[in-house]
């Protein structure tokens, strides 16, 4: 078969090919199949299965009975021989027979294998690359409420403008209108990363009239859903005073801290909540917490967080920060806008007695108890000057023990039981900081 031809034509002047399959479709979303929803070998699943469990499910067949599964009309046996053929997965690459297959299970009414049709002529994989045939497929997949199609579509009508760019020669033509109706219907079908960018739109007023209650609409509906990214600008959102955090969980700092917890490298998390606690945002300052965050970032070898040369608090470099990322276009907050480079010069004196402390120095260790206990540089806490002063009393730092039972005088009751086990949460910290800079700890 000639593909460059024949799904050329399907294309633009063959779409009728695809009726019968999204008659079926739709008749399976009117009438109960009586298989189950989550059998794969039923002709047109009601869900599509994701890829990855389709290809362990086939992986484990033969090539022969794959091949005889698609044969009797098995789509997703078509769908996986179409994926392995022109992806080179276990058998040997052969785009001709992969889109022989992608389009036998397509005409059937199989919307991951229109969709992944217009992926073929997107990338030029083994035909010729036509990102205007490509972004058809997209349509017909779309139009069929293929909800990853919905997206890819909206992104294709859309990045150009958000380039600032004239599309290329063989680029489809931004159409922000067209985009917008594609977002819209991907988000409906809970397509995470569509409600994401429906919520940027909302927030720029692209395509749309701005509506910061709509952003933040659909920024929580992304960031609920996993999405990274929609988290991230969701805490910015939150900082400006764009919509509420719902509740505790859903303040930017903790919102940062899960996305850190979810993925330990993420530069974009640790510069905002480093910048958060270095000047004050979201509650009072605390230097010894943006202290604690630098070096958890240089221990997940994020960026150019390094501990190299940190003891020394006269060898100040710029520290990481975040712009709360320029994707908003100056709506939001710019640390660089916001004070003159005296926050970053205190904080690498509070980092520089950190790792002090952390090494076993008494004195940086009371010299903390006492920020603690006044309020300098950190929230104040009777407790945690408390457990400061007692890891210095135990490095015999002069006057530490009278000082620790003076800062337990103050404690309330509430505040005593909480401060149960808190010296040795310290101490447990400032042992893996001392190894992380090599010198070693002892409590």
């Amino acid at each position: 078969m000639n593909h460059g031809k024949a799904i050329g034509g399907f294309a633009r002047s063959r779409v009728a090919v695809f009726l019968p399959g999204l008659l079926i479709i739709a008749a399976l979303l009117i009438i109960p199949c009586a298989r189950g929803a989550n059998t794969l070998d039923t002709n047109v699943p009601s869900q599509w299965p994701l890829l990855s469990n389709l290809v362990a499910k086939w992986d484990a067949i033969s090539q022969a009975e794959v091949e005889r599964a698609a044969e009797r009309g098995e789509l997703t046996a078509r769908h996986y021989l179409g994926y392995c053929y022109t992806e080179g997965h276990r058998f040997g690459a052969n785009t001709s027979l992969g889109l022989d297959w992608y389009e036998r299970a397509a005409k059937d009414g199989y919307l991951p294998s229109i969709y992944n049709i217009g992926t073929i002529y997107e990338r030029g994989l083994g035909v010729t690359r036509d990102v205007t045939n490509a972004v058809h497929y997209y349509e017909v997949a779309a139009q069929a409420g293929y909800a990853r199609a919905q997206y890819i579509l909206a992104k294709r009508l859309h990045e150009s403008l958000l380039a600032h760019e004239v599309p290329a020669r063989d680029e489809v033509p931004p159409d922000i209108g067209r985009a917008i109706f594609w977002y819209r219907r991907a988000a409906a079908q809970n397509y995470s990363a569509a409600a994401y960018e429906l919520g940027r739109c909302y927030l720029w007023g692209h395509g749309v009239a701005r509506n910061e209650e709509r952003a933040v609409e659909f920024l929580r509906q992304a960031a609920d859903a996993g999405d990274a990214g929609a988290a991230f600008d969701l805490a910015a959102a939150y900082s400006m005073g764009i919509g509420e955090p719902r509740n505790d969980a859903d303040r930017p700092n903790q919102i940062l801290l899960r996305l850190i917890a979810d993925n330990p490298a993420n530069q974009s998390a640790y510069d905002t909540l480093i910048f958060r606690y270095q000047n004050g945002f979201g509650g009072p300052a605390d230097l010894i917490a943006a202290a604690d965050f630098y070096c958890r970032a240089a221990r997940a070898g994020v960026g150019p967080y390094s501990l190299f040369d940190k003891l020394d608090a006269d060898k100040r470099k710029s520290a990481p920060h975040a712009s709360f990322t320029g994707d908003f276009e100056g709506h939001l907050l710019s640390p660089n806008t916001i004070h003159d480079g005296k926050p970053e010069a205190e904080f690498f004196v509070v980092l520089s007695l950190y790792l002090q402390a952390a090494k076993g120095d008494g004195p940086a260790r009371l010299k903390i108890g006492g920020d603690y206990l006044s309020g300098r540089n950190v929230p104040k806490s009777p407790a945690r000057a408390w457990a400061w002063f007692t890891l210095a009393a135990e490095r015999n730092a002069p006057d530490a023990a009278r000082k620790a039972a003076e800062a337990k005088a103050l404690m309330t009751p509430d505040e005593l039981r909480d401060a149960d086990g808190l010296p040795q949460k310290i101490a447990a910290d400032l042992a893996w900081v001392a190894a992380l800079i090599g010198g070693g700890f002892s409590r």
